[in-house]
Parts: C-alpha cells; structure tokens; sequence
C-alpha cells in the first residue's frame, strides 16, 4: 500500500468502524453475501501500518512485507511486528 493510500486511511480512521457497520446494515446484505462462494476477507488495523511505516524500507519492499503478513493470523502478525520492533529500538540505542 502506498504512503498516500495509508495516509488517505489515517483520514478517514473516524469512518472506519461506522463504515463496516453501514456495510453491514445494507438492505439484503445477509441475502447478498449468501449467495456468494469462498468469501475470505483480511482487515488490518490502522495501528499496524503505522507500526510497518517505522521502518525505513523501500515502497516495494513495505508492499512485500504487507502481504507476506496478510497469510498471517492477526495474533502473528502482531508478535512478529513486536519483535521486529523491539530490535528496530535496541538497535536505535545501539548507536
């Protein structure tokens, strides 16, 4: 995702909750999503870009990174990007 794309996210971080729900609440959504075959969806939390943007990667090297993570349960994705950054901060005091 670019810069731009998760900047446009931050901005409308107030709509987010209020957005799925209106998703949600569309008339026949129930009926609609029913009818639908192999239905996987993936929701990463603005918190999580704003933890992967920390690090100072390439564009094409952050996009690789997001969805090597979206195979990832949330759980994980969550220890790997603690870890991450606690050696991201140790090596920080390090020099």
């Amino acid at each position: 995702m670019r810069n731009s794309n998760i900047n446009n996210l931050k901005k409308r971080k107030n709509l987010g909750n209020n957005h799925l729900l209106q998703i949600l609440n569309e008339k026949n959504f129930f009926e609609k999503i029913g009818k639908l075959e192999d239905i996987k969806i993936t929701l990463l939390d603005l918190d999580f870009f704003d933890k992967v943007n920390q690090f100072k990667w390439q564009e094409e090297e952050k996009q690789l990174f997001i969805r090597e993570m979206l195979a990832l349960s949330p759980g994980e994705r969550k220890i790997i990007l603690e870890d991450m950054l606690g050696e991201l901060n140790l090596n920080q005091l390090i020099k």
